[in-house]
């Protein structure tokens, strides 16, 4: 029984990425984009480089997305940011997220930071 779990699981996650694969593809933008956006670079790139790789395009990198280097909040004036991006190593750019939370499912949840309350001394 446990083996049959395992290969349901692996289906399901099969399935899921070949389901995402042209969602992903279809939501890219075309190589002569500009403006914020979304830059994909493949999961376990180094930080700095991707930093690096991002304003040797010309764009600005505004943040990365969570604690991952791959994901990166960018700002680029230049036309043909996207096909600059794509050279130095981004598999994608984005103009909103690529997915709804729906599809993303609990990976596209993320829970709010809290703020302290102030202390105020008597």
């Amino acid at each position: 029984m446990l083996r049959l779990a395992g290969w349901l699981f692996a289906f399901i996650v099969a399935a899921w990425i070949v389901l995402m694969i042209p969602i992903l593809s279809a939501a890219r933008l075309p190589p002569g984009e500009s403006g914020k956006m979304l830059v994909a670079f493949w999961p376990g790139a180094d930080h700095d480089e991707v930093f690096r790789n991002i304003v040797d395009a010309g764009g600005l990198p505004i943040r990365p997305v969570g604690s991952t280097s791959s994901l990166w909040v960018v700002e680029a004036n230049n036309p043909g940011f996207v096909a600059a991006i794509e050279d130095k190593g981004a598999f994608g750019a984005y103009r909103d997220l690529p997915a709804s939370v729906v599809l993303a499912g609990c990976s596209g949840i993320s829970a709010p930071r809290s703020i302290p309350a102030a202390v105020v001394d008597p």
